[in-house]
């Protein structure tokens, strides 16, 4: 990896949705699994979400585009660990239950704890994680406080009725 990792990403998922988001400082832009749309939109990174893709050839071909890992659970984070990804994104699900973050929050905080309890441990992670699904700032202050994570991945249901540039400010504050 040649660039510096931001603590906040955005995904992209089309050209008009791009066009539409005045691009921000202190922002990764990434799309989904589409190497060739990230190229042409001139995106920071690629987000995989299918463990059997060819790093290598990414990489060779594409060695300015960062790399990540879409992971649901600790074998995926572990798996894209291995992999030498250059960040993990870690999905909290999303169907707006408490539980679901709550049980999302206790796997980041036994993956990559605030504050590590053994010194080492074998199943913490070396590699940034990103947390996507976090619905607003309470949420991720409250998974920020238990675990050590790297960043956050702005989706449209954060914070929904604040302006993107409000929204990254807000998440900014948090992780400085």
């Amino acid at each position: 990896m040649t660039k510096t990792l931001a603590k906040i990403q955005i995904l992209v998922g089309t050209n008009d949705e791009f066009k539409q988001e005045k691009r921000a400082t202190g922002v990764d832009y990434l799309v989904k699994d589409n190497i060739d749309f990230a190229k042409e939109i001139n995106a920071d990174g690629v987000l995989l979400s299918d463990l059997d893709s060819d790093l290598s050839t990414i990489r060779s071909s594409h060695p300015n585009l960062l790399v990540g890992g879409l992971a649901i659970n600790l074998a995926d984070c572990k798996n894209w660990e291995l992999k030498n990804v250059d960040f993990i994104q870690f999905a909290i699900p999303s169907n707006n239950s408490k539980q679901n973050i709550i049980l999302g929050s206790e796997i980041l905080q036994d993956i990559i704890p605030r504050e590590e309890e053994y010194g080492w441990m074998i199943l913490s992670l070396n590699k940034p994680v990103f947390v996507n699904g976090v619905t607003n700032l309470e949420e991720l202050k409250s998974i920020r406080a238990k675990t050590n994570i790297y960043g956050v991945v702005l989706t449209k249901q954060f914070e929904i009725n604040s302006a993107l540039e409000k929204r990254i400010s807000m998440v900014s504050n948090l992780f400085h």
